[in-house]
């Protein structure tokens, strides 16, 4: 399944004028965490000088999961435009969690749906218990703080605030609450952003459906050009959803926008689903509220 990162701890460093080391404490794929610095376009490049992630592997609820553990590992920022804009972005994308999906550009979730154990049991974690909340049970203040947590981060992010289009994935056969129109509609309206409709043209099932015997291709092969956008679109999009577990639904709204003519895709979802593993992330109780 994709695969993940986050931080929970940083530093910064200046080394001359523009140049600067940045020093965080990674879990999971830290090519992923370079991806995200270099994706915010607040330095020129990023490069790892030192520091590496050691993998591991344990039982979360049965199922043996290969993860890295959390270390400090450096990255040199060239070219840096703002520091004071640097550290800002540092500090609220702390315990963000950064999802690798082909076909987009940055892709996020601003936390786990939940969180494990030393035995291994499972809990929903704040934002596992938000979506839970807000679409499953009515509740009115979950979805006002669900979309305040998600207007803010975009609002904050020196790339995302400045998307040209919000949209979110179209329903499956699903008697839930449509959350994630709900999401995007507030950011577009925050943004002053268009809101752009992704019609689905082959039915799928909800994604809770699917089975950790399913793979990240089989998802995707079940969702495959089952999407499109009648309308022709143009600049940067952010696709908003309520979970994340393949990746498969954003990767073909991805597609779907990219054939109509966006020129870049983002992703930002509220939680990411650890039944599809955890993507190399380590979702301990120690690190996740």
């Amino acid at each position: 399944m994709p695969d993940c990162a986050s931080y929970i701890g940083f530093g910064v460093q200046p080394n001359s004028p523009g140049n600067c080391t940045v020093r965080l404490k990674v879990g999971g794929r830290a090519r992923l965490v370079q991806a995200m610095l270099q994706a915010s376009g607040l330095a020129e490049s990023v490069t790892p000088r030192t520091g590496s992630v050691s993998g591991v592997s344990r039982s979360y609820g049965g199922l043996e999961i290969a993860y890295a553990e959390w270390d400090w590992v450096t990255y040199r920022l060239t070219g840096v435009r703002n520091d004071a804009a640097l550290k800002e972005f540092l500090a609220f994308s702390q315990h963000r969690i950064v999802v690798g999906l082909p076909g987009v550009n940055m892709c996020y979730a601003l936390g786990p749906y939940s969180r494990f154990d030393e035995e291994g049991e499972s809990e929903k974690a704040k934002f596992g218990r938000l979506v839970y909340g807000a679409k499953y049970e009515s509740d009115g203040d979950a979805r006002a703080v669900l979309i305040q947590e998600t207007v803010q981060f975009v609002q904050r992010h020196p790339r995302l605030r400045s998307v040209e289009a919000v949209t979110a994935p179209p329903r499956s056969a699903s008697t839930a609450r449509n959350l994630p129109l709900g999401m995007a509609k507030a950011l577009a309206e925050a943004l002053g952003a268009h809101l752009v409709e992704v019609r689905k043209v082959v039915a799928t099932e909800p994604q809770k459906s699917y089975d950790d015997a399913d793979t990240e291709d089989t998802v995707a092969a079940r969702v495959a050009n089952g999407m499109r956008v009648d309308t022709p679109v143009g600049g940067a999009v952010l696709i908003v959803d309520d979970t994340l577990g393949s990746g498969g639904t954003v990767k073909e709204a991805a597609r779907a926008l990219r054939q109509a003519g966006a020129r870049s895709v983002y992703g930002l979802c509220a939680a990411k689903n650890a039944k599809f593993r955890t993507g190399g992330l380590s979702l301990s109780k120690e690190h996740w509220q």
